[in-house]
């Protein structure tokens, strides 16, 4: 009897050792840990939106020179924003740069009777801003919930012209249209973590191109370019502002 059962260990020997080969590639993936094993030291933004500047809003301005040119129009504003990580507080607090266009197209004013001209005159901006950000992950990180709520402030300079119907630089007066204005942008917002739609492809973009997670968000922003109240042309509004952000 004992013969008999040393000789079955022995056949089977084999076979068990092949099982358990083959159920060690699933044992290893559930020690992968969860998604987002890689560092979250760095935020790429891809936001846009559309405002209106409130050029007609200036102190002692005769006319809506905006609305005379560009109608009801609001421009269309894309950015794009990359932010570095400085420490951890319940999230990470980040200092970022961003740049952007806006442009929006109307029609020029013949200087003979104030009529619409036939050509079309564009006003142009290049936002550029340095940004102190903070996204609050706790909730995310402690309970899964795949929503992280955010803050922005920072310091704005705004470069602006306005191109004729050539595509050049349209006149203003004696000078060009054309310029810069400091401002401010303040903003709150919310993203939705995209990974809980997917763990196993968010890990497989982790683990090929290092990218932690992708979030869908939106905020709401006060973008200001009016030399902090001073005079001449005032390219500020608040404005919906809707994007993708990637963490690696």
């Amino acid at each position: 009897m004992k013969r008999m059962v040393t000789l079955a260990l022995v056949l089977l020997a084999p076979s068990l050792a092949l099982g358990q080969e083959e159920i060690l590639p699933s044992q290893e993936s559930l020690r992968a840990g969860p998604v987002g094993a890689s560092s979250r030291d760095w935020t790429l933004e891809f936001n846009g939106g559309r405002f209106r500047p409130r050029i007609d809003e200036e102190p002692g301005l005769t006319g809506s020179p905006y609305n005379d040119i560009f109608g009801k129009k609001s421009m269309w504003l894309f950015e794009g924003e990359l932010d570095y990580k400085l420490f951890d507080l319940l999230g990470p607090f980040s200092l970022g740069l961003a740049g952007g266009y806006g442009v929006v197209w109307g029609r020029g004013i013949a200087s003979s009777d104030g009529q619409p001209a036939p050509d079309t005159t564009t006003l142009s901006t290049v936002p550029l801003r340095l940004l102190a950000v903070y996204r609050f992950q706790w909730f995310n990180e402690a309970f899964g919930i795949p929503l992280v709520p955010f803050v922005k402030a920072g310091l704005a300079h705004t470069i602006w012209w306005i191109t004729n119907g050539t595509g050049g630089v349209a006149g203003f007066g004696e000078g060009k249209a054309l310029g810069g204005k400091w401002g401010y942008q303040l903003s709150g917002g919310l993203a939705f973590e995209l990974n809980i739609l997917d763990r196993e492809a968010a890990r497989d973009f982790d683990q090929q191109w290092g990218v932690n997670s992708v979030l869908l968000q939106v905020q709401y922003a006060r973008l200001t370019a009016d030399n902090f109240g001073g005079a001449g042309i005032d390219l500020s509004d608040d404005a919906w502002l809707f994007g993708l952000a990637f963490e690696f």
